[in-house]
């Protein structure tokens, strides 16, 4: 029975570390999934705290997960730990259906780890502390630290790790062909532009917008700026939004983009970076770098790390 009750310790834990580590080293595309929930329940008004929202659960299920591994206030941990899992399990119900991502596997993964929560409730006095009191606050003090750290980094710059369709050093060409959230841009009269965009050989930049409505319009001085200097050397540079051409235009003239802009759909957009804009470097059609609009490199740098080369005019004016 006490093996029983450690087994379920160590597994619920380790898997609210985990998961908050991951939705916390991505914390826009869980606010992406968190949206979706608000929609489907009709709560729109918590759209616009999404990535508040994608902070703060990632924070907690890290600090949950650490609090009951470490055996610490236990009574309440497991509350809270039970509570938590109990949200999560109602949140994939709906979830499951608008995402295709076995979520009904989830949903019985989730509904498992309900029932260890409720048995380690029962046994709650068979859960001791890892550590002596001192080693318990250093190891939840650090565990908290790096919870509330990467989340702000991940949504500051770029996530740590990049788990998504289009990590740098990724074919764009084999995404699609795998059929996996498909890359697809068109010019502004509507024809496409794939084909020419993949086929190009040589280096191009994508300023990738998902939204102009939430753009950071205050990154384009530094991407105009790059804009100008690459195209000095006959690289291409594109502009990439999900909106209606005119409302592209008017976008363009408002933050005086100079270089072409084509169309995608924005859930491609918002799966290739976790940032609006963002800026990606492709090597013909495979990814190479990519950059958050909080750190967007000079010419100089760009040119320093990596040895640009053209593939000729561009092929989309």
């Amino acid at each position: 029975m006490k093996y029983l009750v450690l087994i379920s310790r160590l597994l619920v834990g380790s898997y609210l570390i985990i998961t908050g580590f991951f939705d916390a080293n991505d914390v826009i595309g869980y606010a992406y999934k968190l949206e979706v929930f608000s929609t489907s329940l009709d709560l729109k008004s918590l759209v616009s705290t999404s990535v508040l929202q994608a902070g703060f659960f990632s924070f907690v299920s890290t600090a949950l997960g650490a609090m009951l591994l470490l055996g610490e206030k236990v009574r309440m941990t497991l509350l809270l730990v039970t509570l938590f899992v109990l949200l999560n399990l109602i949140s994939v119900i709906f979830l499951s259906n608008h995402i295709e991502d076995n979520s009904w596997n989830n949903v019985i993964f989730q509904f498992l780890l309900l029932l260890l929560c409720i048995y380690m409730m029962m046994k709650r006095s068979k859960i001791k502390p890892l550590f002596s009191p001192i080693k318990q606050k250093v190891t939840l003090t650090t565990f908290i630290l790096v919870a509330a750290v990467i989340p702000i980094y991940s949504y500051s710059f770029l996530p740590i790790v990049d788990f998504g369709n289009y990590p740098v050093g990724v074919d764009i060409q084999v995404v699609t062909d795998e059929g996996n959230r498909t890359f697809n841009c068109f010019e502004m009269d509507g024809s496409s532009a794939t084909k020419k965009m993949l086929e190009y050989e040589g280096h191009q930049f994508l300023l990738i917008i998902e939204d102009i409505k939430s753009c950071h319009s205050n990154a384009f001085p530094k991407c105009n700026l790059l804009a100008t200097e690459v195209e000095k050397q006959g690289i291409p540079i594109y502009g990439i939004a999900s909106n209606n051409p005119s409302e592209i235009e008017d976008f363009r003239h408002e933050v005086q983009a100079a270089y072409p802009f084509m169309q995608a759909e924005q859930q491609v957009l918002r799966s290739m970076i976790r940032s609006n804009p963002g800026l990606i470097l492709l090597d013909g059609s495979t990814i190479v770098a990519k950059w958050h609009f909080n750190s967007v490199p000079s010419f100089v740098d760009v040119a320093s790390e990596f040895k640009l080369k053209k593939g000729g005019p561009p092929l989309i004016q």
